[in-house]
């Protein structure tokens, strides 16, 4: 058996003339306070090329996509509050998730570097019952935390992360935590040690994960030029059509969608 024989089976919800996404990603804010190098905002030129502008989505452009979206709610299995940008830059998020859940979406969920995540929007973010919250840390010690993820201070995202979730055991609130960790040359050797700390601190009767992921180009390569994806580039899966754009939605946070959920 080939990889190819292993990639997941389109599940195309059609409903007369519509093509039902399985999940829908809303881009609340096009905006970061960090400059991660396996990132587009740690290239400032590369922003640029996008032709796209900073800032949140207008509230009532997320009211009328929320809204339009409510009669295919039940189809909808999951829905993400992030795109290219740091979630908790957006003022408006909680009134957001609220928005969403006052609508009937489920199994919302948002990825944060977790610097801004005092302890007021912990309470405010759980208060919402927002199902799944991802911290994305990516390294075990100061060193090499803080040469990957530029800007940020790791002791104070480590002691935001830490306190939310003790907020979430003590007040036996019902969101899940995933701890997210990008594998690459900076913290290649440190996994194990990141992997065995946050085993200890998440709680896997609450559907607590850690999740690790290769850096990686389009092209398969990780690191550096001279370094190959273990699963990397394989024909057999380069001859099938990607089943991807039939179940996810993406919206940008000015509204427009990509015809490619990774572009």
């Amino acid at each position: 058996m080939n990889l190819a024989d292993k990639l997941p089976k389109p599940r195309m919800l059609m409903r007369g003339d519509l093509l039902i996404p399985r999940r829908v990603t809303i881009e609340t804010i096009f905006d970061c306070n960090f400059r991660c190098g396996m990132c587009p905002w740690a290239d400032i030129e590369k922003k640029k090329f996008m032709g796209r502008t900073e800032g949140p989505m207008d509230h009532g452009l997320f009211m009328h996509i929320i809204d339009s979206l409510t009669p295919y709610k039940e189809y909808i299995e999951m829905m993400d509050l992030f795109g290219l940008g740091e979630p908790l830059m957006d003022r408006m998020i909680c009134s957001r998730i609220n928005y969403a859940k006052s609508r009937g979406f489920r199994n919302l969920a948002f990825a944060t570097n977790a610097s801004l995540l005092i302890p007021r929007i912990q309470q405010e973010l759980l208060d919402t019952g927002i199902e799944t919250i991802i911290f994305s840390i990516d390294g075990a010690t100061k060193e090499s935390y803080e040469k990957i993820r530029v800007r940020g201070n790791f002791e104070k995202v480590m002691a935001n992360c830490l306190g939310m979730i003790k907020r979430r055991n003590e007040g036996n609130y019902s969101t899940q935590f995933v701890v997210r960790f990008v594998r690459q040359n900076d913290n290649r050797n440190e996994w194990p040690t990141f992997q065995e700390f946050w085993s200890r601190e998440l709680d896997a009767s609450r559907r607590d994960l850690i999740g690790r992921y290769d850096v990686h180009t389009w092209g398969g390569a990780t690191g550096s030029k001279n370094e190959t994806l273990v699963n990397g580039r394989d024909e057999s899966i380069e001859k099938h059509s990607c089943y991807l754009i039939f179940e996810i939605l993406n919206i940008l946070a000015d509204g427009t969608v990509p015809l490619c959920h990774e572009d």
